[in-house]
């Protein structure tokens, strides 16, 4: 009898957070701290960025050192210490869209099973994959657990609630209204994510453009900005943002690191080089 062989395959994925986590703000341009901002960053590290920061008046950097590549530079008034970039440096992550655009581009075509057109939501009840080609806006308490997908925007109208395991993906932007929550959510937008005054996240924020956080606005966990990121007066952030572009905290924000409130990983994120098996993709060749 003869023998047979025959070719198989098995895919991986790079598992865990990439290095530019493992900072409070890893920034891509230019940071400005403004007056009596804080960043409390962890002993390897604080702040590491690719450009010129500036360290306001009475603005700390505290817990570890701020770090610059080559060709970067530390200037200001404010307390803050400085040190050697690690080796190899930290690189901006590239977003991979591929995750969030197989949902989105679903809405957009507007086939069997997705809503058409612009839609209100009051106390909106979610179970699965919610499409839409157009706007969404949610009121009152969202629960249940899945996704919001819209061609659109997505915006939280005025103390709205999103509940725990629903996460958000928008072809626009997402807005979370004045004083509205979003509990241990994703959100992905293609072009910007903002906290409006007093607003509150928990999760994870990953923007293809921009991030604003505005006034008395908190936000725990881990953001990816490809472009640049605005903290305003008093806003607070509790885990890691890697930011593209440049970056300005405004009087009285600050940014503190915390490893207890980072996901292990972030779809489209590439993660630390460390490769698991992904499941169920044993192939044939």
């Amino acid at each position: 009898t003869g023998t047979q062989s025959q070719s198989i395959s098995k895919e991986f994925d790079s598992a865990g957070l990439p290095a530019a986590f493992n900072y409070s703000l890893f920034v891509g341009g230019a940071l400005s701290l403004g007056c009596s901002t804080q960043v409390t960053g962890q002993t390897t590290g604080a702040i590491f960025g690719n450009g010129a920061i500036s360290v306001g008046a009475s603005a700390v950097v505290a817990g570890g050192p701020v770090q610059v590549a080559p060709g970067g530079s530390v200037s200001g008034p404010g307390t803050y210490t400085t040190g050697p970039p690690p080796s190899p440096l930290p690189t901006l992550p590239a977003l991979n869209q591929t995750y969030y655009n197989t949902y989105i581009n679903t809405a957009t075509a507007g086939g069997p099973g997705v809503v058409i057109g612009n839609q209100s939501y009051v106390d909106l009840p979610v179970s699965g994959t919610l499409y839409v080609q157009g706007n969404v806006t949610l009121s009152g308490t969202t629960t249940g657990s899945g996704r919001i997908v819209a061609s659109g925007r997505i915006s939280l109208a005025t103390s709205a609630i999103v509940n725990s395991g629903i996460d958000l993906m928008a072809g626009s932007s997402i807005s979370v209204g004045t004083s509205a929550i979003v509990n241990n959510s994703l959100a992905f937008s293609r072009t910007s994510v903002t906290l409006a005054n007093s607003a509150r996240m928990t999760g994870t924020i990953v923007s293809a453009g921009t991030m604003t956080l505005n006034n008395s606005s908190v936000f725990t966990g881990a953001a990816y900005a490809a472009g640049s990121v605005i903290e305003h007066n008093s806003a607070i952030v509790v885990g890691s943002m890697v930011i593209g572009g440049s970056s300005v905290l405004h009087n009285s924000s600050t940014s503190t690191y915390s490893t207890a409130v980072l996901p292990a990983s972030i779809p489209g994120i590439p993660g630390s080089g460390i490769y698991v098996p992904v499941a169920q993709s044993w192939k044939k060749l």
